[in-house]
Order: structure tokens, then sequence, then C-alpha cells
């Protein structure tokens, strides 16, 4: 399934914002097993909505944070410089061949500390 094709299947599921938000049809479940229930069959049935929101969150907090939107930047442009470069010929660490994957790894673990300077962990916590 292409992303186009996710995207208008998940458009096309999109409940209205107006039931998403109705706090008439808010109560608290009597029971442990009603709530779970609830809970399962409130988030098959606005599934759509509650990705859209997480979207929505996800951007607002990259764009507010210069930083942050900075080093996705940065770490973007490394990943797509690693793919042109692995086209070429293979990258050799100490006479050994690393393929595209193992490349994508050092790049991710190289990442991290970037990623924990500019406080992304505290951004997933929060959209979370």
């Amino acid at each position: 399934m292409s992303f186009k094709q996710l995207l208008s299947d998940r458009w096309s599921k999109l409940q209205s914002w107006g039931s998403f938000i109705d706090t008439s049809r808010m109560m608290l479940p009597i029971s442990i097993q009603q709530w779970s229930k609830r809970l399962v069959s409130n988030f098959k049935h606005f599934q759509s909505n509650y990705l859209f929101v997480f979207i929505i969150l996800c951007i607002y907090c990259i764009l507010t944070s210069p930083l942050l939107l900075l080093v996705l930047a940065a770490i973007s442009a490394g990943g797509y410089i690693l793919t042109l470069k692995n086209a070429e010929r293979p990258l050799k660490l100490f006479g050994k061949k690393l393929n595209l994957g193992q490349q994508y790894l050092a790049l991710g673990i190289c990442s991290l500390p970037l990623l924990y300077l500019v406080g992304a962990g505290a951004v997933v916590f929060w959209v979370i």
C-alpha cells in the first residue's frame, strides 16, 4: 500500500470532530472491564482522529523548536548522503565493508547525543 493510499484511507475513516470531542457522551466507567472495553472501542472508532492529532502535535513541536528542526534536517541530510555515497561504492571502515543498514545504524547512534542535547526526549514525552 502506497503512502498516498494510506493517507486517503485514513482520511476517509476520519470521524466528525464534533463527535470526537463531545463531552456530553463522556462518563466514568463503572468497572475496570467496562473501562478497558470502552477504551478499545473508542480507539478503534476514532483511530484516524487520534493519528491526526498526534501528527499535528509532532509538527507543532518540531516547528517550535528550531534546534530540533535543524538536527532532524541534518540527520535526514546525512541519511540522504549515505544513500547517494553507497550507490557509488560501499563505505569501508578498517578494511571492512559496511552495508547501508549498518551505515544508517551508525548515523542513528551518532545522532543520539545531538537529539539528547536539543531535548528530543522531552518532545517525545510531551506528544505522548
